[in-house]
């Protein structure tokens, strides 16, 4: 228990600074969300073998760069994942994303991330006790590293309007740490498909 919060601890506070620069930001703020599907896998194994698992992901935007078709922007989100399978997880994520947007209003981005993710065990867990027989216990959940990737695909629509809105796709592999005594991380994916507005 005193490792688990120790980790918590720590994953926390290498967020908040990954986000501190998100402070004073100036320019227009986007919001987003998006829902898709969760998998097990590396990347590109399992795009022929569709099992659906719900993931929905929200948060906010803020360019910290921009030029005539590119810029750079910086991420903050919610996440929840059920995977019926394998766990139950949320996630406070951030991410650097590189966007370029055509005259035609189609964009295409690359991005790096990290984050938090904490996980639970899809059903009931139960613990040997010492009269030989299995009990119920409280699953309290694993703390873990998330660093992710991703590329992603978009249209964004009324683009010479103050409120502009947009609708994406993303591919996003990434990777929790640690996962367990014989194996250091689990890979894993997020198929994504969302909408972008501004909100100020």
């Amino acid at each position: 228990m005193k490792t688990k919060r120790m980790n918590v601890l720590l994953y926390g506070a290498m967020l908040v600074c990954c986000v501190h620069t998100l402070q004073g930001q100036t320019s227009r703020t986007q919001f987003f969300v998006s829902a898709g599907n969760h998998s097990i896998a590396v990347p590109l194994q399992k795009i022929s073998h569709f099992t659906f698992h719900p993931t929905l992901q929200a948060g906010l935007e803020f360019t910290h760069w921009y030029g005539n078709h590119g810029r750079f922007i910086q991420s903050i989100a919610l996440g929840a994942v059920y995977n019926r399978y394998n766990n139950k997880s949320f996630f406070i994520s951030t991410e650097g994303i590189y966007r370029y947007q055509t005259g035609l209003g189609i964009y295409g981005e690359t991005s790096l991330g990290v984050g938090y993710m904490h996980t639970f065990h899809p059903s009931p867990v139960y613990a040997l006790q010492d009269d030989g027989h299995y009990k119920k216990v409280t699953d309290t959940g694993k703390p873990t590293l998330m660093v992710s990737l991703g590329l992603g695909l978009g249209y964004q629509f009324q683009r010479k309007t103050s409120h502009p809105f947009s609708v994406y796709t993303r591919y996003q592999p990434f990777i929790t740490l640690p996962y367990s005594k014989d194996l250091i991380g689990l890979p894993q994916l997020l198929w994504q498909v969302g909408t972008r507005f501004t909100i100020n």
